[in-house]
């Protein structure tokens, strides 16, 4: 376990001499190597000047880790098992004992900046000298203590932090779409506990898709995308939902492990929260496992008001049914009941927490979306080819959530070089293809498909595509853009039209706002790069087969995506604000010196 005959770096010799001068830091051992957790180990004592309280002595001890690649790679520091604290404080892991090899418990400080997660350093004020960064993780610890000890740990202002819920790596995963205006409503329900319909999207994951009471009652409903509609259609889950007044925890700021502290949690809040499981679990005995979601409010930041209700899911495991109930008791409610707490509830029996996470679009799209406006605008993507499965990527990632596509074409393998579908999808019809892997894109998205050529013949689709707001045309066809001239829309459309151009060096983007495409003003625009572009172009066209039929549309992957990434720019703009004028705009690959400089628009033009 210990391989003492192992001698650290002379990086990390440097940067515990470095502690030395560090006020509160008594070294026990000099690091030594465990095989177990593929470290190096350094025991030290802490003793930073604060008063003793009830959960934080004066004097502790504490484990520190690192790689053997320090500076870099993670460091950490534990409490030691043995003078060492026993609690769970705020920004700490569980503090438990979950390996009875190694002497630390699993309590791991954060110490790391909140910017730290960005994964740069740059950005980051922690050092990466060799003398400088274990010095300073150190300090960060001691000041931990001094914070733990005065009850500042969490201070106002600061961003709300969950307290760490013990949850296994394979855990099943529970989508949930929380937003704070929901808040008032689940503050004036009647109704404390219920039912929950799930949807099971695949073997670990689900989506909580209604809440009602026991007596079959709507709480809530809540709206998804496709798929995890249809995952519901076809296997409805049945779980169960409970609401708290507050975080469940056990001081400081510890997540309940077993039964005896979440019974302990929810009786300082006046609940009693085996008497809300034992009234689920009447309507839960079907011999099934069941996901029960505890809720509670909580604010958005420490101090403040709440802000929205965050859901915590566990597993319930299968209850009592048919024959088996308590000795002595008949096989009614009374005696599954009695069985049930005997052998699942007991205090010291752990509860099996479940990874759960808020799908809201709020929090969906936190890392980057669409202007609210532009994702809610029904879009007709015309062309299902490698631009327009590029584009309908980017908007369905970013935010858009109804969009139709149309195309008449199948997945070739020669379309794979460019395509954002796979193998999987050989032979099959473009545009349905394209939706369903759309609508596994994300939890909101509602993307419908029309296997016809434009303009559509079938009642159905005629009346479908009138209640777009906006036509997306892809197809680098004058025959398509056309026709799109000569149908009759009811209402006004944003039309844009995006295309390559040969080779992939440029991209045209035309739009305008009316009830009729204007195809002449399309051509009277491109008219001259397209001149261009053929007296640039010399080579001879790539084929998909043998034959001069066969002729291929000469463009990389990479410009492909280089440059829908400038065309979704400017798209999101144009949904935002239609032009007044039908306009075209220009990006062109910019080389100097045989040099890529990037992509820039190189034309904008009003066409009157």
């Amino acid at each position: 376990m210990i391989a003492d005959h192992k001698q650290p770096p002379e990086q990390l010799l440097a940067a515990r001499r470095a502690l030395d001068g560090v006020k509160g830091v008594t070294l026990l051992e000099d690091w030594r190597w465990y095989d177990l957790v593929d470290r190096w180990v350094l025991y030290c004592q802490f003793t930073p000047d604060i008063v003793s309280t009830e959960h934080l002595p004066k004097i502790t001890n504490w484990y520190i880790t690192s790689t053997s690649r320090y500076p870099w790679g993670a460091i950490k520091v534990y409490p030691s098992k043995q003078n060492g604290i026993t609690v769970t404080f705020p920004h700490q892991a569980y503090n438990g004992e979950p390996d009875s090899s190694v002497p630390w418990r699993g309590g791991a400080l954060c110490l790391d900046t909140s910017i730290r997660a960005l994964g740069r350093i740059e950005y980051d004020c922690e050092p990466y000298g060799i003398h400088e960064r274990l010095a300073w993780h150190v300090r960060r610890a001691l000041l931990w203590l001094t914070k733990a000890s005065l009850n500042q740990l969490l201070e106002p202002g600061d961003p709300f932090e969950m307290p760490a819920f013990s949850i296994e790596q394979q855990s099943t995963v529970v989508g949930v779409s929380e937003h704070p205006r929901n808040l008032s409503s689940w503050r004036t329900c009647s109704c404390r506990f219920g039912l929950a319909d799930f949807a099971q999207i695949n073997a670990n994951t689900l989506a909580v898709v209604s809440f009602y009471t026991l007596h079959r009652k709507m709480v809530k409903a809540v709206k998804w995308g496709k798929t995890i509609t249809e995952a519901f259609n076809a296997s409805r889950k049945l779980g169960a939902w409970i609401l708290l007044n507050e975080v469940p925890v056990i001081s400081p700021w510890q997540a309940p492990v077993n039964w005896s502290e979440l019974k302990q949690a929810c009786r300082s809040q006046h609940i009693d929260i085996l008497e809300a499981i034992k009234e689920v679990s009447t309507q839960l005995r079907d011999g099934m496992p069941h996901i029960v979601l505890l809720g509670y409010p909580i604010p958005k930041m420490v101090k403040e008001a709440n802000y929205q209700v965050y859901w915590q899911a566990f597993k319930l495991p299968v209850l009592s049914r048919g024959s088996k109930t308590a000795n002595g008791f008949r096989t009614n409610e009374t005696g599954y009941w009695q069985r049930d707490k005997i052998n699942f509830f007991t205090d010291r029996t752990s509860i099996e927490w479940a990874d759960t996470e808020n799908w809201n679009k709020s929090e969906f799209n936190s890392r980057g979306q669409l202007d609210t406006i532009v994702g809610l605008k029904s879009t007709l993507l015309i062309g299902a080819g490698a631009v327009g499965s590029v584009l309908s990527e980017m908007l369905v990632r970013a935010g858009l959530e109804k969009l139709g596509i149309m195309d008449t074409d199948f997945v070739k393998m020669a379309n794979l070089v460019r395509h954002t579908l796979n193998m999987s999808n050989l032979n099959n019809p473009k545009a349905p293809a394209l939706s369903n892997h759309l609508n596994m894109v994300s939890p909101h998205a509602c993307i419908k498909s029309y296997s016809e050529i434009f303009p559509p013949i079938t009642p159905e689709t005629i009346k479908a595509i009138q209640q777009y707001e906006v036509i997306l045309e892809t197809t680098g066809s004058d025959i398509v853009l056309s026709n799109l001239d000569n149908y009759q829309w009811e209402n006004k459309k944003i039309f844009i039209s995006v295309s390559l151009g040969l080779g992939g060096k440029r991209i045209f983007i035309f739009s305008m706002y009316g009830k009729q495409f204007l195809h002449e003003k399309f051509v009277s625009g491109v008219h001259f790069w397209l001149q261009q572009e053929i007296g640039e172009y010399d080579d001879e066209l790539p084929r998909d087969g043998v034959g001069c039929w066969h002729p291929a549309f000469p463009a990389r992957i990479d410009d492909v995506w280089l440059h829908s990434s400038a065309a979704i720019k400017v798209i999101e703009a144009i949904m935002s604000c239609p032009p007044e004028k039908p306009t075209l705009i220009v990006f062109e690959q910019i080389w100097e010196e045989g040099e890529f400089k990037g992509v820039q628009m190189i034309s904008k033009e009003v066409i009157d």
